[in-house]
């Protein structure tokens, strides 16, 4: 019968040895890491190949399908890497998974929230509070406040002399740059 996969026993980083079942391999940004699918802790771990240490990332060792922080996995068995994102095949409950810090896109949809507070977009059937106009100005200074800085760190980051960005940098286009200050003026 064939081998889906490779048995080792490593090092943990809690400092002591485990059995792992790896089914997917990938490499992790430039470093020398690699992410691995482990079928046997229902998890996806990183393997440092300088200290031989295995530290979980995702997945909290229960047999199962939950999305979110406390996430599980029943057969973490794909693995592909596109810089520090993983994406994770799970044939045994026919998803995918993507790991990944997500910091930047949180604090965007945190800055579009506050959009949709402002006037008062809100999921069909529930209620939203009214907000008074003071605070409305608020909410949209701080959306505004946000991608501005936004477009900052990514000129920055990425060195660009442009005077205005249009998505494929790293950020909001152009036109909703402008559509934000429109609506705070």
């Amino acid at each position: 019968m064939w081998n889906r996969g490779i048995q080792l026993g490593i090092r943990h980083t809690t400092d002591h040895y485990c059995k792992a079942r790896f089914n997917g391999l990938g490499l992790l940004g430039e470093s020398t890491c690699i992410v691995v699918g482990d079928e046997a802790n229902h998890s996806v771990s990183v393997f440092n190949t300088e200290n031989n240490t295995l530290k979980p990332i995702a997945g909290n060792g229960t047999k199962g399908y939950k999305d979110g922080t406390n996430t599980s996995f029943s057969q973490p068995f794909g693995i592909c890497t596109e810089g520090n994102s993983v994406f994770v095949t799970d044939p045994a409950c026919g998803r995918i998974a993507v790991v990944s810090d997500l910091f930047g896109t949180r604090m965007f949809l945190k800055s579009l929230a506050l959009l949709y507070r402002a006037f008062g977009i809100h999921e069909k059937g529930k209620k939203y509070p009214n907000i008074d106009f003071k605070s409305t100005v608020e909410c949209v200074y701080d959306a505004k406040s946000f991608v501005q800085e936004h477009v900052q760190n990514a000129k920055h980051v990425q060195q660009l002399h442009v005077n205005v960005t249009n998505g494929p940098q790293g950020t909001v286009s152009n036109k909703t740059c402008r559509s934000i200050q429109i609506l705070h003026s």
